[in-house]
């Protein structure tokens, strides 16, 4: 019984709310313990299943408890399950406090001193020259778009255009983020070239591994197969370790692009929209590393300063 309710709500999510892969997966997995534990299903079992979370972060108890409370609206409105007032309680219960860390931001110099590098002569095997390139177009995208880890290596070739604007040629990028919305971001001439030298090397990197994966841009050098997410965070890791700036990974240079955009005189709105966010509260997070500079025009600019 258990397994048929959990399959169900399963397909509920995935065909009927169009829930992202990766939400549905979570959400399954924090059901499927909870029924696995043989807790009763009402308030009282998710409450005694959340309390017997003892070794998890708060973080991800918050997490379990939003997908049981979602599992119980589907048990009420869709499979009549649950009562009414059961529903209310499981609705009630609150999640521990998630204390909130404000992001890593990488210096302009750090980003500089991560993008530039070039790779020792001494790894110049030319899969490990093509992988190479490849990071080097990631790390790219990541700080030059704003991309998530699996908005750039999802990609397909079909999703990236050029466009130009009086001198200047940009990427013009059409990803898929949260929730399975698409947005469309572009990138500038840095990203665009390194982008172009990794894309010219696909004909050599079949020839040297095999048939490549006929869609997707970002491939492995050994099988020629779209690469995870692993792998994107590894681009950045083996960077991090060459240039000493261990504190790097993908969503650095994510908030790093969101705060340089702000310092720069960007609109709230228009870096929420580049950035996929759906509430402009979680983009103006990133505010408070642009504070200085909001004193700084306060001081020179405002007559009573």
């Amino acid at each position: 019984m258990n397994d048929y309710l959990l399959q169900t709500y399963l397909a509920y999510l995935r065909d009927e709310r169009r829930r992202a892969v990766k939400t549905v997966k979570v959400f399954g997995a924090a059901v499927r313990a909870f029924l696995s534990a043989g807790h009763p299903i009402d308030a009282d079992g998710v409450r005694a299943f959340l309390r017997s979370l003892t070794q998890n972060r708060p973080k991800t108890v918050a997490l379990k408890l939003s997908a049981l409370k979602s599992f119980a609206r589907w048990l009420h409105d869709d499979a009549g399950l649950l009562s009414d007032g059961e529903e209310a309680r499981v609705l009630k219960l609150r999640a521990p406090h998630v204390p909130k860390s404000l992001p890593r931001v990488l210096s302009p110099q750090e980003s500089a001193r991560l993008l530039d590098y070039d790779h020792p002569t001494e790894h110049a095997r030319r899969l490990y020259q093509i992988r190479e390139l490849r990071d080097q177009a990631l790390l790219e995208l990541y700080y030059g778009a704003g991309v998530r880890v699996g908005e750039a290596v999802g990609l397909d070739l079909d999703d990236v255009c050029e466009v130009v604007r009086g001198k200047k040629k940009f990427l013009l990028l059409t990803v898929l983020g949260k929730g399975s919305k698409e947005r469309r971001v572009p990138a500038g001439r840095k990203a665009r070239t390194a982008f172009l030298r990794f894309l010219g090397c696909r004909a050599e990197l079949a020839a040297l591994c095999g048939p490549l994966d006929p869609k997707a841009i970002f491939v492995g050098i050994a099988k020629g197969r779209r690469i995870s997410t692993r792998e994107g965070y590894e681009a950045v890791r083996r960077r991090a370790q060459a240039t000493g700036i261990y504190k790097a990974h993908p969503h650095a240079f994510r908030h790093s692009y969101a705060t340089d955009l702000l310092d720069g005189g960007a609109d709230l709105v228009v870096v929420r929209d580049l950035l996929g966010h759906d509430n402009l509260s979680t983009t103006s997070e990133y505010l408070h590393t642009s504070a200085g500079k909001l004193l700084a025009v306060y001081g020179k600019c405002h007559p009573r300063a």
